[in-house]
């Protein structure tokens, strides 16, 4: 299923049926990252198919920050859609200023359509972003949506990569927005039955939020990883007033054609890509599992954390030592897909852990140790949930938030041979984790 090829295909057959309409095709970011072709080909080829078939709107995601500022800014060069976002100050990054705007209007129907971008406001603490600042949404939309207002915009839409949770405080807090077209979250909203279907819905779509006076403000999103593209059509009355809507996700299955384009373009591409994406890596007897990182220990999980550990057991610094370290630590958002059972390619693991990040010690307290385990049991079925290796922890999800971890044993490093014993609050423990 998915696939860009599908989504060109999906797209272009869209904006044919619904051309009286005045569709709009909008992008709301996370373009970089999750296969072998960006890790090997970067933004060149990224903005390259965008181009093809250029949306009317991106905005940023965190992951277009993954290689920095100098990994983002050739990309905002290349593209020829207008990317919007409003809530960065780059005061302090010249290089990014002038590359994007906070808002761009289009016109459909006669009516102006102002498209306000915003990305998390902690970003900062998402990826590569260096002197960058990110700002509170709300209060940047409702500046920027006044602003459209009083040039004449009769249609507000923010394209949003903030996640659900914010983009319902978008729908509730800004009076001016129509609509919010999030990403970030992979929320998948749907109506009707999902039988057949890969993800679950967790809310109809679009979700509709009620606001003072009556005014309603709409949120979409539509998953992720090209298994689905949005599809909502808007009615707005002659003073752009939104009177009614209807649409739901397009399941992007075998029955969806690839666009023809897409797939001639990318033959001279995948060539090269396919030298180094098939060479076999190795195998795996089960399937590692994604499914159960983020509410609980993982098959996956443990070995990631486990392969960080066994980097750096030929480092021992003296011959009491069996290990350089003994606990590695990671998390269910460095693991992006499961990993199949039988013979492993390149592609295959680069596309499940597709981060190109280094594996690094530190020395922590075990007092500090101890309070990341209560962190992670606080924050049960989110990406928050670690992973680990040397460290055989009990939790107690039902006890106040502090007080859930009931036993917890360390893997000793400095020993000859492994053994567990109790974590010490004022002991000293050295920890691997990706950085």
């Amino acid at each position: 299923i998915g696939g860009y090829a599908r989504v060109v295909g999906a797209v272009r057959d869209l904006q044919e049926r619904y051309k009286e309409l005045n569709p709009v095709y909008l992008n709301a970011g996370d373009n970089f990252q999750g296969t072998f072709w960006y890790t090997l080909l970067r933004w060149n080829v990224t903005s390259y198919f965008m181009n093809l078939l250029p949306a009317d709107a991106v905005t940023l995601g965190n992951h277009e920050f993954d290689h920095g500022i100098d990994g983002v800014v050739p990309f905002l060069e290349a593209l020829k859609s207008p990317v919007v976002v409003a809530n960065i100050d780059d005061s302090e990054e010249p290089k990014m200023q002038g590359k994007y705007q906070k808002s761009v209007v289009i016109e459909r129907g006669g009516r102006k359509i102002g498209i306000i971008g915003v990305i998390h406001h902690l970003t900062n603490t998402l990826s590569m972003t260096e002197k960058l600042k990110f700002l509170d949404e709300i209060a940047i939309i409702n500046a920027e949506a006044a602003r459209l207002k009083a040039n004449g915009v009769t249609i507000v839409v923010v394209l949003s990569h903030c996640g659900i949770t914010i983009d319902r405080k978008i729908a509730a807090g800004c009076d001016e927005v129509d609509l919010v077209v999030g990403g970030h979250s992979h929320t998948f909203l749907y109506n009707g039955s999902t039988s057949g279907l890969p993800d679950v819905a967790e809310d109809s779509y679009p979700v509709v939020v009620e606001r003072a006076g009556g005014r309603k403000g709409l949120v979409v999103q539509a998953s992720c990883f090209t298994k689905f593209i949005g599809r909502i059509t808007l009615y707005f009355d002659d003073a752009g007033t939104l009177v009614e809507w209807e649409g739901n996700p397009v399941y992007l299955d075998e029955s969806v054609p690839k666009d023809e384009q897409i797939m001639r373009e990318l033959i001279p591409w995948r060539e090269e890509v396919d030298v180094l994406a098939n060479r076999h890596v190795g195998s795996s007897r089960v399937i590692l599992s994604k499914a159960e990182c983020r509410t609980g220990e993982c098959n996956f999980g443990n070995f990631v954390a486990d392969a960080f550990v066994d980097y750096y057991t030929s480092r021992a610094e003296s011959s009491d030592e069996w290990t350089y370290v003994s606990i590695g630590i990671t998390n269910d958002g460095g693991m992006r897909t499961s990993l199949k059972s039988g013979s492993l390619t390149y592609d295959d693991l680069v596309t499940a852990v597709p981060y190109e990040n280094t594996v690094d010690t530190f020395d922590l307290k075990g007092q500090y140790l101890l309070e990341a385990l209560e962190y992670s049991a606080s924050r049960f079925n989110t990406a928050d949930v670690l992973q680990i290796s040397g460290i055989r922890v009990v939790y107690n999800t039902t006890r106040p938030a502090g007080q859930r971890v009931v036993t917890a044993d360390v893997r000793c490093r400095v020993c000859k041979v492994p053994r567990y014993e109790p974590l010490d609050p004022n002991a000293t423990y050295r920890v691997a984790v990706a950085a």
